[in-house]
Parts: structure tokens; sequence; C-alpha cells
């Protein structure tokens, strides 16, 4: 009579012990190949495309590298103790083994490990020097539930303004200047670098360079209202030539817009009893939300198109 798993017959011959294992080595298999496919795509901190995200996937594989080692190790350990012929176990073996496995060689381990980490930490969180990035800045501001972006050219011209959306030159380091004006929120672009908080009432900095030209995704990494999960902004990485030229399109494109919208309230100055206003009002056109990525484009256009 064929053995059976769960209610099901194995193969005539195959025993269930067998069966068993079998079935656990092909689960194991499944599940390792469902971890491996999380490991890359636009939001993986393990498919590094900035020189931080490098650095912190290498910590992480090494770190768990170690920590296997050692699992396979105690499991080793486990099996053995488990099939040996039982005897006792002299006090002096006791107290080595206990004193080595326990103590001397996870402290070196964890010495080691720590070392490494801290050799690594002034590449995880850079300073911007002056001079990189054409002194470019980046001004980040969280807010519920969406991202307010600012281009602050080095020659001290008007910000580029933009929304849930940031480009930034391959090649060059950027700077990032964040903060909030609710609650606390948390910049992240998983390929490009690690996190930083953003909190109301301070500016917080943040050094980026990327490495690999791409589109990636950002989320907000803290928790901050019933919309968190929709927080999320795209990341342009561009070639420096084209990220130059973008952003001089964009700076002329803004001079224009505000010259107009001043010269329109000139005209309605001698009728407007609150006189003419300083402020320049962008109004975003389909070209300008066509030139945005497909994910930003698709998600304003059809905010425009939803019935108030």
């Amino acid at each position: 009579m064929a053995a059976s798993i769960g209610g099901m017959p194995t193969l005539p011959g195959i025993s269930a012990d067998i069966a068993k294992r079998t079935a656990v080595r092909w689960l194991a298999v499944c599940s390792s190949l469902g971890v491996c496919s999380s490991c890359a795509g636009v939001q993986s901190a393990l498919d590094p495309a900035g020189e931080e995200a490098h650095q912190i996937a290498q910590l992480f594989w090494l770190m768990a590298t170690v920590g296997g080692s050692i699992w396979l190790v105690v499991v080793a350990l486990l099996v053995h103790a488990t099939r040996r012929e039982r005897g006792p176990i002299g006090e002096h073996t006791a107290g080595q083994l206990i004193f080595w496995g326990g103590a001397a060689i996870p402290s070196l381990l964890l010495f080691l490990l720590l070392g490494y980490a801290l050799w690594l930490m002034p590449g995880l969180r850079p300073f911007a020097r002056a001079g990189e990035a054409g002194g470019l800045r980046i001004e980040v501001t969280g807010e519920q539930f969406w991202w307010r972006v600012a281009y602050r050219p080095a020659d001290g011209g008007a910000p580029i303004l933009s929304a849930n959306e940031i480009r930034l030159p391959v090649g060059e380091r950027v700077e990032f200047l964040l903060t909030s004006t609710d609650v606390i929120h948390s910049f992240w672009i998983p390929a490009l670098g690690g996190k930083m908080d953003m909190i109301p009432g301070r500016t917080n900095r943040l050094s980026l360079l990327a490495t690999k030209p791409g589109t990636y995704c950002g989320p907000c990494a803290e928790y901050c209202g019933t919309s968190h999960a929709l927080m999320a902004f795209t990341a342009v990485a561009m070639e420096p030539a084209a990220f130059r030229e973008w952003l001089a399109a964009r700076a002329n494109h803004y001079r224009y817009r505000r010259k107009t919208w001043l010269d329109a309230t000139d005209d309605a100055h001698a009728t407007h009893p609150q006189g003419r206003q300083r402020h320049p009002i962008l109004i975003l056109s389909l070209n300008e939300i066509n030139s945005m990525s497909e994910t930003v484009s698709n998600w304003l256009k059809e905010w425009l198109m939803k019935p108030s």
C-alpha cells in the first residue's frame, strides 16, 4: 500500500520519509526564489543605483552571509548532538564550549562587524562639498500626503517648483534640504541611499550620488496619517547634459509664466482695489504634465478630470 502525506498518496516504492524530505526541499527552493525576486526593482535597496545605496547593500550582504554561516554552524552542531551516541561530557569540555562558542567567537564577530560598519559610516552619510553638482540644492517639503519640490540654482535665481517628482544628474552629488509642514515624514529613495526624517520646524540635510540612469520610486518611510501608503514620489536619474537641458527649459518656462502673470496683474491694477500681487502663481499646462514621468502625469490627469 502506498504511503500518503496529508491524505495524498505518494508514488509506489517511495517511503513517506523520503517524500517529506523532497517536499521540504522543493518548498525551500520555491521560497528562496520568491525572496530573490524581491531583491530587484525600482524600490529595492538591494538593487543599488547610487553610491550610498551600494554601501548599504554591501553591509547587508556581509551581515547576511555572516549570520547565515553562524546559523549553519549551529544547525550542524544540533544535528551532530542528536545523532551521536549519548555519553557524559566532561566539565572542562563543557566549559571550553561555553567560553569559545558562547562568548569569545560571538564577541569577536560582533566586534568585526561593528568595526566594518563604522568604517563604512562616512560613505553612508556623506556631506555635499562646495562646487559639487554645480551648487544645486533641492528642497523637499513633506506635506500630508504629497511632496513639494524646489530646485535652488547656484546663481541664486528663482526656484523651480515641482511636486511628487525629483530629477537629479547621474555622477554628481546632490544635496537635499528636507523639512515638513505638518507631521514627521521620512524621505527615502531605496535605490539611491538611506532615509532621513523630515521634522516640522527643522531642516535636515541629505547628500546622494546617483550612479545609474533610471526611474526609481521613493516612499514616505514614516507613518503620517490615513493616506500614508499613497504618499510616494518618483526619482528620475538623468545624464548630466540631459538634466541641465531639462532644468534650463523649466527655468525659462517659469520665467515666462511669471512675466505673463505679472503683466496681467498690471493690466488689472487700475480696476482692482487691492492692487497687484507680487507672488507668482504657477499653473501647470498639459505640456508640463506630459513632460513629467508617466506615473505622475497619469495621476494628475485623473485628478484634473475628476468632477468636483
